[in-house]
């Protein structure tokens, strides 16, 4: 357990600590991360799978895919997402380009990637 605690403060993806009760009225910290997955294949020419692990359920997370000049160009919803989450990107249709996608989770963006499209 312990080896996890430190690999996600030293990997950065350390999203917020909270107390559990441990017994004998003590209490100890646990962690909870907040992680967005490079996406896959990378570079893509039709499809590919972003992955996402959300520690509780947010009604108003997503995945915001952006143009590579920070531009909105599309939103997928999270809500009701918990644990590992998987979401399936068809670009068959997008132009072959570089484009930046966020977690946006709990009112912030937590993480910033990037894919490219090839046709």
């Amino acid at each position: 357990m312990t080896s996890k605690i430190y690999t996600l403060v030293i990997c950065g993806l350390l999203g917020s600590m909270s107390h559990i009760y441990a017994g004998n009225g003590t209490t100890q910290p646990t962690f909870e991360a907040i992680i967005l997955f490079q996406s896959a294949p990378n570079p893509t020419t039709d499809k590919c799978l972003i992955r996402t692990y959300l520690p509780d359920n947010d009604p108003n997370a997503s995945i915001r895919i952006l143009y590579k000049d920070s531009t909105l160009f599309k939103e997928i919803p999270l809500s009701g997402e918990v644990g590992i989450c998987s979401t399936p990107l068809y670009v068959t249709d997008w132009k072959a380009d570089t484009y930046l996608y966020q977690l946006f989770y709990h009112g912030e963006t937590r993480s910033t990637l990037s894919f490219v499209v090839k046709h």
